[in-house]
C-alpha cells in the first residue's frame, strides 16, 4: 500500500473520528491530509522509501485564529491516536508539531515553503520560487476540509499568473538554447568532451522545466522529475529521449562536431518537438521555427506585464 493510501485509511479509521467529536467548534478553522515533503505525498514511494520517514500519520493543518489552547488540545489528540496501523509503527511526534506531520498552523507551513504566511504571492514570488516548492503545497490529498478554505488556498497556488508562466518560460528556453543548441557543439569543437556532457545536462534541466511550465505543473525535487515528466500530457513523451542524452557514454561523443553524433541528434529532436508544441498550444505563432532562443524572445515579448516583460529574459530562470 502506498503511503498516501495508508495515510487516508488511518485518518478514516481514527483521524476523522476524534476531529468531528472533539473539535466540532473549530472545524471550520482547520483541515486533514497529507501534503508537503517526501515522496509519499507525490505517490513515488515504494518499498525502498520504507528505509526512513515512513508511517501512518497524516497531518492536521490549522488556522491563526485557533487560539493556544485549542492547538495544544488538537497535539493532544493526535498523540492519543493508536501507535500502530495496518502493521505500520506511527513516530512519536513532540507537542509543537512536525515539519512533515502533526498539527502544524498552515501558516508556518507555507512561511516554511514558500516564505509568506498566505497564498497571496508578490509577482516577485511568483517568478522566483523554486518549483519543488510550490509543488509541496500542492502535491498529495486532502481528506478533510468542511470549510473548503484550504482546499481553495491550494488551488489558488496552483494557478500560476500567466506573466510568471511565460518568463520562467522563456528564461528556461533560453537556457536550453544556450546549452544545448549553442554551447554543446562548442565545447566537442575545442575537445572539451567533459564540457560538452555538462552542457547536454544544462540542456537536460532547462527542458524539463520548460515541459512542466507549457503543462501549467510544478516540476517536483530533482530525483523525481522523470518520474513526474512521463506522466505529463504534453512532451511526456521527451522524457526517453532526454534520459538517453543524460545517459549516453563519454565515448559516444567524438569530440569534433559530428552530424552523426548521437547526443547531437537526440537534442535536435527535442527541441523539434518543444518548437512543435509550442507552436500548436499556442503560446507562440512562429511555425517550423527550431531555434529555442528566437522562441524564447517571443515568448518574452508577449509578457502582459510591462515590469515583467522589462527584466532580464534569465531573470526567473530555474
Amino acid at each position: 500500500m502506498k503511503g498516501l493510501e495508508l495515510s487516508r485509511a488511518y485518518f478514516e479509521a481514527y483521524g476523522r473520528a476524534m476531529l468531528e467529536r472533539d473539535f466540532n467548534d473549530i472545524s471550520g478553522e482547520l483541515c486533514a491530509g497529507l501534503f508537503g515533503s517526501g515522496s509519499e505525498c507525490f505517490g513515488y514511494d515504494s518499498d525502498v522509501s520504507r528505509d526512513h520517514d515512513f508511517d501512518c500519520s497524516f497531518c492536521i493543518f490549522v488556522s491563526d485564529d485557533v487560539d493556544s489552547k485549542r492547538f495544544f488540545d488538537l497535539e493532544r489528540g493526535y498523540l492519543k491516536l493508536p501507535r500502530e496501523f495496518m502493521g505500520v509503527r506511527r513516530e512519536l511526534l513532540v507537542p509543537g508539531g512536525s515539519k512533515r506531520r502533526g498539527v502544524i498552523r498552515f501558516s508556518e507551513f507555507l512561511l516554511d515553503k514558500l516564505g509568506s504566511p498566505t497564498v497571496e504571492l508578490t509577482p516577485e514570488q511568483w517568478l522566483l520560487l523554486p518549483s519543488n516548492s510550490l509543488a509541496e503545497c500542492v502535491n498529495g490529498e486532502l481528506f478533510y476540509d468542511p470549510s473548503g478554505r484550504f482546499t481553495k488556498a491550494r488551488a489558488a497556488l496552483r494557478d500560476m499568473p500567466d506573466y510568471a508562466v511565460r518568463k520562467r518560460l522563456a528564461g528556461s528556453l533560453a537556457l536550453c538554447f544556450q546549452a544545448g543548441q549553442y554551447n554543446y557543439d562548442r565545447c566537442l569543437a575545442h575537445s572539451e568532451t567533459g564540457a560538452a556532457r555538462l552542457a547536454a545536462f544544462e540542456f537536460v534541466k532547462s527542458y524539463i522545466a520548460a515541459a512542466f511550465l507549457v503543462n501549467r505543473a510544478y516540476a517536483p525535487y530533482y530525483k523525481w522529475c522523470f518520474r513526474a515528466l512521463r506522466g505529463l500530457n504534453v512532451l511526456g513523451d521527451t522524457a526517453a529521449c532526454l534520459e538517453e542524452i543524460l545517459c549516453l557514454p563519454p565515448e559516444s561523443s567524438s569530440g569534433k562536431v559530428d552530424d552523426a553524433d548521437p547526443c547531437r541528434a537526440l537534442i535536435d529532436e527535442c527541441c523539434r518537438k518543444m518548437s512543435s508544441v509550442l507552436f500548436e498550444t499556442g503560446i507562440v505563432r512562429s511555425k517550423g521555427e527550431t531555434d529555442l532562443d528566437v522562441l524564447a524572445r517571443e515568448i518574452d515579448r508577449s509578457i502582459e506585464r510591462e515590469d515583467v516583460r522589462n527584466l532580464h529574459i534569465l531573470f526567473a530562470a530555474s
